[in-house]
């Protein structure tokens, strides 16, 4: 039923369902490396986020940008809980996201051209 939600929802928003596919299994694969089949929401705490975001930096080897939108999901996921008043507080709402490293240049700039020659 979430999955469909979010597949109509990934039309209005810039994000697409495919994102949200790989960030669930991203999310999926850390859960079954703590070796259990699910987590309750007493289990997400500030700590589940930490070592949420150690597993995607060390583990699946991700960027900065990538973790931030991996970050979202799990957030996105207690704020449904919230709104639908099954948790009061969102347990990692001061969670801190990682600095976005500043994109590779792919070309020179003509100043860099005249430099080099």
């Amino acid at each position: 039923m979430e999955r469909e939600r979010l597949r109509i929802r990934s039309k209005e928003i810039n994000s697409t369902y495919r994102q949200s596919k790989t960030t669930q299994l991203n999310l999926r694969q850390f859960i079954e490396s703590r070796e259990t089949k699910g987590i309750t929401f007493s289990d997400i705490t500030g700590e589940f986020a930490e070592s949420f975001k150690i597993f995607l930096k060390k583990e699946l080897r991700r960027r900065n940008g990538h973790m931030n939108h991996c970050l979202c999901w799990p957030n996105r996921l207690i704020y449904i809980a919230v709104d639908r008043k099954v948790l009061w507080p969102n347990p990692i709402k001061d969670m801190a996201y990682e600095k976005k490293e500043a994109p590779k240049l792919k070309h020179i700039s003509r100043s860099e051209q005249k430099r080099m020659t």
